[in-house]
């Protein structure tokens, strides 16, 4: 698993193993706060790999290219002073 910070969300990238073919399927998870925590994951992601790190490392590209289809996230509002 890699967790890597993106565009303010936070990416964090797995390989899960098939233990009938053997082959790693990429996971993906994306998490980042606006007026709530919010969450989003990718399950279906096409293809499978010999390795772990090939499934992660398309995991973290495949996050990557949903965040860059996503709207910015909006600065948060400043606070008061005290």
């Amino acid at each position: 698993m890699a967790g890597s910070l993106y565009k303010k969300r936070l990416i964090f990238a797995a390989g899960e193993l098939n233990q009938v073919n053997r082959r790693w399927k990429p996971i993906v998870s994306i998490s980042w706060k606006t007026a709530t925590q919010k969450l989003h994951s990718i399950n279906d992601i096409a293809g499978t790999f010999e390795t772990e790190n090939e499934a992660v490392a398309f995991a973290s590209q495949a996050g990557k290219a949903w965040v860059d289809s996503q709207p910015p996230i909006p600065p948060t509002a400043a606070k008061p002073p005290h």
